[in-house]
Parts: C-alpha cells; sequence; structure tokens
C-alpha cells in the first residue's frame, strides 16, 4: 500500500493523520462538555428563573396580605381603595407569574404541585381574600377583622405549603439534573479517553506499517550489500518500490551492473592484449635469432598495425636476404671460376716465360709458341670479357642489396615509431585509469560525507550509513582495481620499451650488412676496374703475340721485349688471383653473413 509513496510524504502523512485523530479527540471533547456546560448553565438559570418566579408570587400573595390587613386596621375609604387597587395589581401579577412559570414547565411533578397551589389559591380567593376584600369595600370592618384573623391565615398555610414543596421540588430537579449533566460529561471523558486510546492503537499500527515497509527495504539492501562484500558480485536488490530507498536500490543495481560489465570489458581487453604482446614478444625473439620464417598472429586491437608491420617487414627481408644469398652464391662461383682462371693464366703465362727464354735458341719454336700464346690470349680474352660481366652483375645484385637493406631499415624504424605509438596508447590507457581512479577517490570521499552526515542524523541516519560505507568500500576496490591495471599497463609499456630496443639493436645489424655490402660492392668495383686492366692486358699480348706469330723474324728479334712482357704479363695475373682471391673471400664472408638468417622455404 505504502511501497510506491516517497518516504517523507508517508511521514507527513503519519504525522498529519495523527495530529487530525487527536486534534478531531480534542474538538470532539471541548464540543461535548461545552454542551453539557450550556445545559447545566440552562438547567441552572431555568431553576434560579422558577425559584425567582415564586418568589415573586410568595412575594406579591403577602404583599396582598398586607394590604388587605392594613386596610382592615385602617378602614378610611380612601385607604381601601387605594389598598384594594393594590390588592386588584397584585393579583393579576401572580396570575401572570404563574402563567408564565406554567409555560416553562417540563416535568409533571412540577405540574401537579402548580395544580395544587392553583387549587389552594383559587380556594384561598373564594373563602378568604375575596370576602375580605368585599367586607373592606362594604366597610364592614368586624368582619373583615374576623376574617384576616381566621380565613386568611388558616387558607395561606396550604398555599405556603405548596410553594415550599415546589421550590424544594425545583432545587432537587436542579440537582438531579446537575448529577445527569455531570455522568454525561464522566460518560464523554470515558468515551475521550477509549478514543484516544484507539487512535493511539491505530497511529501505532500505522506508524508500525510504515516504519516495516522503510526497513524491509533497509534490510533488502542491506543483504544485498553483505552478499556483495562477501564477494557474490551477482547478488541484486531488485526493490520493485517508487519511494527513495526503491529508487536508490535500483541506481545502485544499475551501477554493479556497468561495473561488472566494465571490469568484464576491462579484462578482456587486457587478457586479449597480453596474448597479443606475447606473441610479439616472441616473435621479436624470433627474430632477434634471426629466424625470418617467423608469422605474427594478426589480432583486432593495438597491436594488430605492428604485427602485421612485423610480418610485411619479416617478408620483405626474408626476400632480400634469400636474393643476397643466391647472389652471394652466384659470386662466390664466379670468384671460384675467375681465380681458376687466373690460376690456370698464371701457369701460362709461366711457361709463355720459359718459352721467352728459350726462344733465343729457337725461333721456330718461338714462333710456334707465340702462336700458342696468341691462342690463348684470345681465350684469356674471352675469360676476361665473361668475368667483366659477372663482376658488373655482382656490382648491381650488391647494389640491390645494398637497397634492400636500405628498405628494411626503413620498415624497421617505421616498426619503432609504432611501437612507440603503442607505447603513447598505453599512456592513454594509463590517463583514462587515472581518470576512473580519481572518480573511485571522489567516491570514496562523498561516501565517507554521506557517512558524517549520517552519522549526525543519529538513528534517522544509521541504514543510510549503512550504505554509505558500503560505497565507500566499492571505491576502495574500484581505487585497488584501477591500480592494480595501471600496474599491468606499465609492465606493457616497459615490454614495449625491451622491444622498440630489441628493433634498435635489429636496425644496428641491418645497417652493419648494409655497410659489408657496400664494402663489397667497392671491392667488386676495385675488382671490376683490374679485371678491366688484365683484359687490356691480355688484349695487347693477344695483338703482339699475332704480331710475333705473323713475323717470326721480330720475334727473335723483339724476345727480350717478349720476356719483359711476360714478366709484366705474370705480376699482372699474380695481381689478379691475388684480387680474384680477395673476391672469393668477400664473398664467402656476405654468404655466411646471409646464411646466419633463417629463411623460409
Amino acid at each position: 500500500m505504502f511501497k510506491n509513496i516517497p518516504i517523507v510524504t508517508r511521514l507527513i502523512f503519519l504525522v498529519s493523520v495523527i495530529t487530525l485523530l487527536m486534534l478531531g479527540t480534542i474538538i470532539y471533547a471541548t464540543n461535548d462538555g461545552l454542551r453539557s456546560m450550556a445545559r447545566l448553565d440552562d438547567d441552572m438559570q431555568q431553576t434560579l428563573n422558577n425559584v425567582q418566579a415564586f418568589e415573586r408570587i410568595n412575594f406579591l400573595m403577602a404583599d396582598t396580605r398586607i394590604a388587605l390587613l392594613d386596610a382592615a386596621l385602617n378602614p378610611e375609604p380612601s385607604n381601601v381603595e387605594r389598598r384594594i387597587a393594590d390588592f386588584q395589581k397584585n393579583r393579576a401579577a401572580v396570575t401572570e407569574q404563574s402563567k408564565k412559570y406554567e409555560a416553562t414547565l417540563q416535568d409533571a411533578r412540577q405540574l401537579e404541585l402548580l395544580n395544587a397551589w392553583k387549587a389552594h389559591r383559587s380556594t384561598y380567593a373564594k373563602e378568604a381574600i375575596d370576602p375580605l376584600a368585599a367586607a373592606l369595600l362594604a366597610g364592614k370592618t368586624a368582619d373583615a377583622a374576623r376574617l384576616v384573623l381566621y380565613q386568611v391565615a388558616q387558607l395561606n398555610e396550604p398555599i405556603r405549603a405548596d410553594i415550599d414543596s415546589i421550590r424544594s421540588y425545583n432545587l432537587e430537579l436542579q440537582e438531579k439534573r446537575t448529577a445527569e449533566v455531570n455522568a454525561a460529561s464522566s460518560r464523554t471523558q470515558y468515551f475521550s479517553i477509549a478514543l484516544v486510546i484507539a487512535l493511539t492503537v491505530i497511529s501505532g499500527l500505522l506508524a508500525w506499517t510504515i516504519i516495516r515497509t522503510i526497513s524491509n527495504s533497509l534490510n533488502a539492501l542491506q543483504g544485498t550489500i553483505s552478499r556483495i562484500a562477501t564477494g557474490d558480485t551477482h547478488a541484486r536488490a531488485n526493490l520493485k518500490t517508487k519511494d527513495e530507498l526503491g529508487l536508490l536500490a535500483n541506481q545502485f543495481d544499475k551501477m554493479m551492473d556497468e561495473r561488472e560489465a566494465v571490469q568484464a570489458a576491462i579484462k578482456k581487453e587486457n587478457d586479449e592484449l597480453n596474448s597479443s604482446v606475447l606473441s610479439l614478444l616472441q616473435a621479436v625473439a624470433q627474430l632477434a635469432k634471426k629466424d625470418l620464417t617467423v608469422r605474427v598472429p594478426v589480432n583486432e586491437n593495438v597491436t594488430g598495425a605492428i604485427a602485421d608491420a612485423l610480418n610485411l617487414l619479416t617478408n620483405e627481408t626474408a626476400k632480400v636476404m634469400a636474393d643476397v644469398n643466391n647472389i652471394s652464391a652466384d659470386v662466390t662461383r664466379a670468384s671460384m671460376t675467375v681465380q681458376s682462371k687466373a690460376e690456370t693464366l698464371l701457369a701460362g703465362a709461366q711457361k709463355d716465360r720459359d718459352e721467352a727464354d728459350r726462344t733465343a735458341a729457337s725461333l721456330e719454336s718461338a714462333a710456334q709458341s707465340m702462336h700458342n700464346i696468341a691462342n690463348l690470349a684470345q681465350a684469356c680474352n674471352a675469360v676476361a670479357d665473361n668475368a667483366i660481366k659477372s663482376t658488373q652483375q655482382a656490382l648491381s645484385t650488391v647494389n640491390n642489396t645494398v637497397s634492400g637493406i636500405n628498405s628494411t631499415r626503413d620498415v624497421i624504424r617505421e616498426t619503432e615509431k609504432r611501437i612507440k605509438r603503442l607505447g603513447e596508447r598505453s599512456q592513454e590507457i594509463s590517463g583514462v585509469v587515472n581518470l576512473i581512479n580519481v572518480i573511485a577517490e571522489r567516491t570514496h570521499i562523498l561516501a565517507l560525507n554521506a557517512s558524517m552526515h549520517a552519522a549526525s542524523a543519529g538513528e534517522a541516519g544509521r541504514g543510510f550509513a549503512v550504505v554509505a560505507d558500503e560505497v565507500q568500500r566499492l571505491a576502495e576496490n574500484a581505487r585497488q582495481a584501477t591500480q592494480q591495471i595501471s600496474a599491468l599497463v606499465s609492465n606493457i609499456q616497459l615490454e614495449t620499451a625491451d622491444t622498440a630496443s630489441t628493433m634498435n639493436n635489429a636496425i644496428t645489424q641491418i645497417v652493419e650488412g648494409s655497410r659489408l655490402a657496400e664494402q663489397a660492392g667497392q671491392q667488386m668495383q676495385i675488382t671490376q676496374q683490374n679485371t678491366a686492366e688484365l683484359v687490356d692486358s691480355v688484349r695487347q699480348i693477344a695483338t703482339t703475340s699475332e704480331i710475333q706469330a705473323q713475323a717470326g723474324q721480330v720475334l727473335r728479334d723483339s724476345a727480350v721485349q717478349i720476356k719483359r712482357s711476360s714478366q709484366q704479363a705474370t705480376d699482372q695475373l699474380h695481381e689478379q688471383a691475388a684480387q680474384t682471391s680477395n673476391l672469393l673471400d668477400y664473398a664467402k664472408q656476405l654468404l655466411g653473413a646471409v646464411r646466419v638468417f633463417k629463411l623460409p622455404v
């Protein structure tokens, strides 16, 4: 009945009902007492009027007797006439007073006494007063004296007795009515007391009903808070009332639902973020071990872009490293071939020098040797051309490798920037967590203020103090949760910083590889220049050998010059062999540096 009425309205209704009932009781008792007093006053006034009326009648009758007695004692005509006139006047006044008295009678006994008085008065008038007046008017003084002495006094006694009886009965009737009024007043008092008791009981029941509705809501809300305090986060008050406590319970249930949803969302997001960060860390660890076959799972959270960038970096790096590996193998094979050819050329040059020493002894052997030298020089020219082409291809491959490494370095730097942005996003999360912590602290302060106000309210605020304490405890729990979240975010920031450091190390290694590749390119340029010089020398040898083959005579004359040229060719071949050996070493170093990476099949 009272569940949907606000508590203030209930209390106002209770106080109003009690006040109205008490006022009604007081007004009823006051009105009844006033009516009793008014009725008693009316009865007293009526009795007083009756007594006064018969006192007046008694006085008039006595005055009549005195007037007639005076007329009898002083029988002068003027005195007699004056007294007879007074007699007639008093008689009329007595008759009028008796009629007024009779009009106010409300009791049969009063009427009976009045009739007895009228009868005695009539007898008194016929047998005493009227004969006395007639005797006085007739001048019969002796008859008048006799009537005064005998008839008047004798017949006046019953009338006096009647007047006394009427007076006594009126007084008795007044006492009776006073007793009745007092009894009625007592009954009114008893009824008022009973009514007050009944109204007190009704007010108590009404107050108990209202207090019970309030206490039931408070008990339900307190029980819910106790269950939540013991760990039952699914506990809800579910109050259906529309008063202040019902609204408070509904808001509390809504707050608990929102808090549970926020905690679940935060836990889910943290789990996903932790899983993604662990995957990133594992992938970066594999990359640190030069394993380019690793693939990072791409998620929908903030680490998705980083994972995608790492996968792209890994793929591009793997492609570049595979190309570098293949090119390094080709350079190694070409270098080994050039070295083999150089050794062959060196051996041939040694033979040419021996032949040049023997040229002076035999021109025809020298001519044949020159013809062989010309053929070998032509072969060396072709091999040198191939060496130049291979060196150019190797140089182009090394340049491409340097470009790929530079691209890889740019990708890793972009990845480092994204990891830094991830750290900034983590700082934004820290800002949101700090905001939640501030809200929790303010809620804690508000709950503390509410507890202080509830304590100042005394017994009336005890229930609200319990609610305020529970809200304060919930605010403290929320603040602790935000501290835990802040610690997790700090760990994520530290791990992100470690990841950035690892990426910086990778960039350093790639820069070192780029430097080595550039050095290899420079060495290949030098080798290309030497090979070009070698080709020029071989071409000169071929030209000279052809001329010597065509002109044996000139060869003989120029044997010393041929020996000198052979010595120069031998020196150049030694230098070419040394450069080719260096190129082979560089190619093996480049191949070893590349093969430390684990590439996808």
